[in-house]
């Protein structure tokens, strides 16, 4: 037992530049992951919806980068737990078709200003409002936070929310 101690002991040096340089990549390796989180992908939308269209957990978050407009009856799904990050004045509008946005409350739909994910600081009104025009039909949200927007506008419509 001794012996291997002292072994181990005038090997301290190699040992501590071993341990150096693992350590140092193990930090590396933490630091560049961090920073991939930090600026993870994410999927932009934006334009004309005119076919059915799932925004999908697995390709969250979304960032709505201009005005998204839902037409020609089509239906957009957004699954639960998804985030969407709308960007300064940016709007979605319901022309003709539905959203189905069904959150839980253990996996509710985020709908945030895009300035929560660049670490700004986020104000009501960074984006415009979510609005729902008469051809909007058999549309539900439940468990959807709406943060920092315009809020939404229904006109002559009956979304379940």
């Amino acid at each position: 037992m001794f012996l291997k101690v002292q072994t181990e002991l005038n090997n301290c040096g190699r040992i501590s530049t071993w341990l150096s340089a693992k350590l140092a990549t193990v930090i590396a390796t933490v630091v560049l992951s961090g920073f991939a989180v930090v600026t993870s992908a994410q999927t932009n939308v934006s334009g004309a919806i005119a076919v059915n269209t799932q925004w999908t957990l697995a390709n969250s978050p979304y960032l709505v980068s201009g005005d998204v407009t839902i037409q020609n009856g089509a239906v957009l799904t957004i699954d639960s737990g998804v985030t969407l990050y709308m960007a300064a004045n940016t709007g979605l509008a319901v022309q003709s078709g539905a959203i189905q946005a069904v959150g839980t409350a253990l996996n509710p739909i985020k709908v945030l200003s895009d300035k929560t994910r660049i670490d700004q600081a986020a104000a009501a009104g960074d984006w415009n409002q979510w609005v729902f025009n008469s051809g909007t039909v058999n549309t539900r949200l439940e468990f959807v936070t709406f943060q920092h927007g315009k809020g939404l506008s229904v006109k002559g419509s009956a979304p379940i929310f």
